[in-house]
């Protein structure tokens, strides 16, 4: 059993604790997630198997844009405090798309293609927070005082 005073203050962090700083760093890493797409050479290459089911889903170059999008949306909305429904589908809605799928084809991908066996890559923790994160933002943004 958790300690009432510890149960009182998960539940304050996640529903009532400002959400502006985890917004703030999805959004630079969505940024820094579609300039490293965009970086010249090929990401999704044959050899590059933890990518492979990611380039089934849609193109480097379409990965980079989308990410991109929701990263200056993001930060658009938290610098302006402008929020509307376009910004809450995709802000909140891509996101979350983005951040799972890429997470979700990433270790299906090493799991499937992998040769020899090796462990998923850690260098992904960060990518796991960022989709529970994200996933987390669209929950709140859906319920909370955001819209």
């Amino acid at each position: 059993m958790i300690p009432r005073n510890i149960r009182n203050r998960i539940v304050y962090l996640l529903w009532q604790s400002d959400m502006e700083m985890t917004r703030f760093a999805l959004a630079i890493g969505a940024v820094i997630i579609s300039i490293l797409l965009s970086w010249p050479g090929q990401l999704f290459g044959p050899d590059r198997t933890t990518y492979l089911l990611m380039a089934q889903i849609m193109r480097e170059g379409m990965w980079a844009c989308l990410f991109m999008l929701q990263g200056c949306a993001m930060i658009y909305s938290l610098l302006w405090g402008f929020k509307s429904k376009i910004f809450y589908i995709v802000d909140a809605v891509l996101g979350c798309a983005l951040w799972s799928a890429m997470v979700i084809a990433c270790f299906a991908s090493h799991y499937i293609y992998s040769k020899g066996g090796y462990q998923p890559p850690a260098a992904m923790g960060y990518d796991i927070v960022g989709m529970f994160l994200s996933f987390w933002h669209l929950v709140r943004y859906s319920y909370g005082e955001q819209k």
